[in-house]
C-alpha cells in the first residue's frame, strides 16, 4: 500500500510524504510473531502497509481478542500520545510489512503537521466510543445472565444479597444480628449464593465475606429497583450502627471508606485509637494506605498508630505523610505535638538508613524543645513574682531542677531500638508541682531534667519530695 493511501496521511503534499518517507523503517512481520506485549513500554508506532495485525487483552489469565487491523490502519500510537505502556498485545495474524514511526519522528510530525493532530483526536474519538459500546454490551450481557439467575431464588435471598451489596465488609456478627443466622445456616438454606460470596482472608478477618467485585454493581443495581434509595441507605446506617456498637472498627472504616467520606473513616480510625483496639489496629492503618495523605495529615491522635505501622511496613509513605503535617505547623498542631512529628520523622529517615535527614529532624526537636522551654520559664517568672525567684536562688547546692509544662507525654525509656521510638531517653520540658496532702500543688521552679517511663502521674527527683506532673508521667532522673 502505498503512503498516499493511508488515511493518517491524506492530506500531506508530495513533498512532505517524500520527507516523510525518508523517516520511516520498514519491517517485516511473520505470521504468528509477538510485535508487543501488554505492558510493554512504548517507543514506536505501526502502519499497517500489507497483512493483517491482532490486538489481543489479557484479563484473569485469558487473552481476549479486542480487533482485527487491516492494510492501512495505524496501531500503537496511543500509547506514544499518553505515555503509558501498551494497553494491549499485538499478534501478526498473517505476514505483515509495517512502516515503523519511533517517538521522535512521532512528536515532530504531531508539532509540524495540524492535519496529523486533527487525525488522531479523530481517532482517539472514534477508539473510545468504541469501547464504551463494547463495554456497555459486556455489561448489559452480565446484568442479563445475573438477573436470569436470580430468578429462581427465593425473595429473603434477593433481599439478602441486595443487603450484601450496600455492606462492603460482612463479619459473622453483623449475619446473625440482622438475619438471626450463621454463614453456615445462611449457605445450607441458599447454596446459590456461594456463587457470588466470597471469603476474605482467614488469617485477617476470620468468617468475614462480601459480595463479589464482579457483580456487586450489577446487585446494587437490582437493590435500587426493589427496595429504593431510602432503604438502602437505611442498610447502610444500620450496619454502622452496629459495627461501632461491637466496637468491628475495621468493617466500620470499610464502610464509610465505599462512600468515600474519609473524614468520617479517620473519625472511627480515631476512636479505634483512644479504646485501644490493639488486634485491629494493623488491619485498620493497612486500609488508611489508600486515604488520601493531606487528610491523615492533620489528624494526630491518627498518626500516633499510623506512623509506628508505617515504620514497620511503609516508612517511604509514612515520612510523606510527616512532612505534609510539618507543612501545617503550629495552624493545626500544639509545639509537643510538632515534637513528637520530628521524632517520628526521625525514626522513619533512619528505617530508611538516611542518617542525615535523621539527625536533622532530631535537630529542629531539640531545637523547638528548647524554645518551649524558654517561654514558659520566662512566661512563668513573671506570674509567680519576687517571692518564688527568691526560693528559686535558696535551692540546694544550685541544683535547682524543674520542668515547664508543655503537654509532651513522658513516656520514654533508654532504649533506641523500640520499633516506635517512644522510648528515647532525651531532655524534655514538663511542670513540676508538688503533692500535699490536701491535694495543693505548689509551683516549682524551672529547668530541664532527663526522664525515663515510670509509674503513672509520679516523678522522683531525687532531693526533692515525691512530685506529680501535670503533662504526663514518669520518674525523672537527676541532670
Amino acid at each position: 500500500m502505498e503512503l498516499t493511501a493511508i488515511e493518517m496521511f491524506k492530506g500531506l503534499s508530495n513533498m512532505e510524504l517524500a520527507k516523510l518517507l525518508g523517516k520511516l523503517e520498514k519491517r517485516w512481520v511473520p505470521t504468528g510473531e509477538v510485535l508487543f506485549e501488554q505492558g510493554d513500554p512504548a517507543e514506536h508506532m505501526y502502519i499497517i502497509g500489507k497483512g493483517r495485525i491482532e490486538l489481543f487483552a489479557y484479563s484473569e489469565g485469558k487473552r481476549q481478542s479486542l480487533a482485527l487491523l487491516e492494510e492501512g490502519e495505524s496501531l500503537g500510537e496511543m500509547a506514544l500520545l499518553t505515555g503509558e505502556t501498551r494497553s494491549a498485545a499485538a499478534v501478526a495474524a498473517a505476514d505483515a510489512m509495517l512502516y515503523v514511526i519511533d517517538r521522535e519522528t512521532f512528536d515532530a510530525l504531531i508539532s509540524e503537521h495540524a492535519i496529523l493532530s486533527s487525525y488522531f483526536i479523530r481517532l482517539l474519538s472514534q477508539r473510545l466510543v468504541a469501547t464504551n459500546d463494547k463495554l456497555q454490551e459486556s455489561q448489559e450481557s452480565k446484568s442479563d445472565w445475573l438477573l436470569r439467575e436470580l430468578e429462581g431464588l427465593p425473595e429473603p435471598a434477593i433481599r439478602f444479597l441486595c443487603w450484601s451489596a450496600e455492606i462492603p465488609s460482612i463479619t459473622t456478627g453483623i449475619l446473625t444480628y440482622t438475619y438471626q443466622k450463621s454463614l453456615s445456616e445462611m449457605m445450607e438454606a441458599y447454596p446459590k449464593l456461594s456463587d457470588w460470596l466470597i471469603s476474605t482472608s482467614a488469617a485477617k478477618d476470620p468468617g468475614e465475606i462480601r459480595l463479589s467485585a464482579s457483580v456487586r454493581p450489577i446487585v446494587s443495581n437490582l437493590g435500587t429497583d426493589r427496595f429504593g434509595y431510602e432503604v438502602k441507605a437505611q442498610w447502610r446506617e444500620e450496619a454502622l450502627a452496629y459495627y461501632l456498637r461491637a466496637k468491628e472498627w475495621r468493617a466500620a472504616l470499610l464502610l464509610r471508606m465505599d462512600a468515600g467520606n474519609w473524614p468520617a473513616a479517620l473519625d472511627i480510625a480515631e476512636q479505634a485509637w483512644r479504646e485501644g483496639a490493639a488486634e485491629q489496629q494493623d488491619s485498620i492503618y493497612e486500609l488508611l494506605v489508600r486515604c488520601p495523605e493531606q487528610l491523615i495529615a492533620e489528624r494526630f491522635d491518627v498518626l500516633q498508630g499510623y506512623i509506628p505501622y508505617c515504620k514497620l511496613n511503609a516508612p517511604e509513605l509514612g515520612l510523606s505523610v510527616i512532612e505534609r503535617a510539618l507543612a501545617l505547623g503550629t495552624a493545626v498542631f500544639f509545639p509537643g505535638q510538632l515534637v513528637s512529628l520530628y521524632e517520628w520523622g526521625a525514626a522513619l529517615c533512619q528505617s530508611l538508613n538516611r542518617k542525615q535527614q535523621a539527625l536533622e529532624y532530631l535537630q529542629m526537636a531539640e531545637s523547638m524543645t528548647v524554645s518551649m522551654s524558654q517561654g514558659a520559664s520566662a512566661g512563668a517568672a513573671r506570674r509567680l513574682g519576687p517571692a518564688v525567684q527568691s526560693g528559686k536562688a535558696k535551692a540546694s547546692g544550685g541544683q535547682e531542677q524543674a520542668l515547664c509544662r508543655t503537654g509532651c507525654t513522658l513516656d520514654r525509656t533508654e532504649s533506641t531500638d523500640d520499633p516506635d521510638n517512644r522510648f528515647a531517653r532525651r531532655i524534655m520540658p514538663v511542670r513540676l508541682s508538688l503533692h500535699a496532702s490536701a491535694r495543693r500543688f505548689v509551683p516549682l521552679c524551672y529547668g530541664f531534667y532527663r526522664y525515663r517511663a515510670c509509674g503513672r502521674g509520679v516523678l522522683d527527683c531525687g532531693h526533692y519530695p515525691r512530685l506529680y506532673c501535670g503533662a504526663g508521667h514518669g520518674h525523672a532522673v537527676g541532670s
